[in-house]
């Protein structure tokens, strides 16, 4: 333990005490004397003073922040109480002010129109009001590019002194032409012009080229023996057309020697449509789409000429192959294959 001396205030007598004592009694004059502090002792105290006076500055600093953080939160509070109130007072006006206003149905008088092709179609639409709702604007989901079975919506604007009893509305797209892609959408008397029109072409082919047969050549009239119907597959589309029906014919060439040869001849229509009314729309000229053939096939030499198909079976796959990439093929009820 350390020992420390220090001399008596009263009569200058050297005296001793341990670390840690704080005074005693000269025992030589009765003199009460006091010890001095360690040094160490006082940067202790020192150092443990200023602590706390630290300590005491941050608890402060900590108790003023925390009072204005909660006045802070406070007037925010308060702000927002008076805000949403405001919010409140404003919209109760204002669903107040349009319970006043007279209702309508604005799509009571909204006129709505498709046209066009399928899958390219548009829409057209007015409103037929009278007065101010002749005025109404309506935004549209989707205005082209439409197909049959879309459905689209229309939301109506505001119109101003009404309220809407409904803001939007669907709208299923119908009527839209579209390409002919079954025989149970050609009605009878379109097929009878067809037949019409493929007779005419034939009869006027096939008379050009008996002019080149021998005399005492015969060549009957067509006859009517099936169609095939060519639908164009999703994504293709060229100048070949989105749909082609052929309309199929057999007819004899009898030669002056009595040999009679079977001839097969297919009329090409493109492009039918099927018009939103059910109607069909279509060019009826027509192509005959066959081989070329000369008269050595049957035993009649080069001159005489003609085209079409020396067998039936000949003439499907003539017509069907090469195409069946492109076109899913559908033959009439009664029809040959192969």
């Amino acid at each position: 333990m350390k020992i420390h001396s220090v001399e008596c205030p009263n009569c200058g007598a050297s005296l001793s005490y341990k670390q840690g004592e704080t005074g005693g009694v000269c025992p030589y004059c009765g003199s009460v004397w006091a010890a001095e502090k360690d040094p160490d002792q006082i940067e202790q105290e020192s150092y443990a003073a200023e602590s706390g006076r630290l300590r005491a500055e941050e608890e402060a600093a900590n108790r003023r922040e925390k009072a204005a953080a909660e006045k802070s939160r406070k007037k925010k509070a308060v702000f927002l109480v008076i805000l949403a109130a405001g919010i409140v007072i404003v919209c109760l006006y204002k669903h107040v002010r349009k319970m006043n206003l007279p209702e309508i149905d604005p799509f009571e008088n909204l006129s709505v129109t498709f046209s066009g092709l399928d899958g390219e179609g548009v829409v057209t639409y007015k409103s037929t009001g009278n007065g101010d709702l002749s005025a109404m604007k309506f935004d549209v989901s989707k205005e082209d590019a439409l197909s049959n079975g879309d459905v689209i919506t229309f939301t109506a604007e505001d119109l101003e002194g009404y309220r809407f009893s409904r803001s939007a509305a669907e709208y299923d797209v119908t009527g839209l032409d579209e390409y002919l892609s079954s025989y149970d959408r050609l009605p009878e008397d379109v097929q009878e012009r067809i037949h019409s029109a493929s007779l005419a072409a034939l009869q006027t082919e096939n008379r050009s080229d008996m002019n080149m047969f021998p005399e005492g050549t015969y060549w009957s009239e067509p006859e009517y023996i099936g169609q095939y119907l060519l639908v164009a597959k999703e994504g293709y589309d060229n100048w070949h057309g989105m749909n082609r029906l052929y309309d199929l014919y057999h007819s004899v060439i009898t030669t002056d020697d009595g040999e009679d040869y079977d001839i097969y001849q297919p009329m090409m229509f493109e492009d039918i449509i099927v018009k939103g009314d059910g109607s069909i729309s279509m060019d009826y000229s027509c192509t005959l789409e066959a081989d070329w053939h000369m008269g050595d096939d049957i035993g009649m030499g080069i001159t005489a000429i003609f085209e079409g198909y020396l067998s039936e079976e000949e003439m499907y796959y003539g017509v069907i192959s090469g195409n069946e990439g492109n076109y899913t093929v559908y033959v009439a009820e009664g029809t040959n294959t192969f």
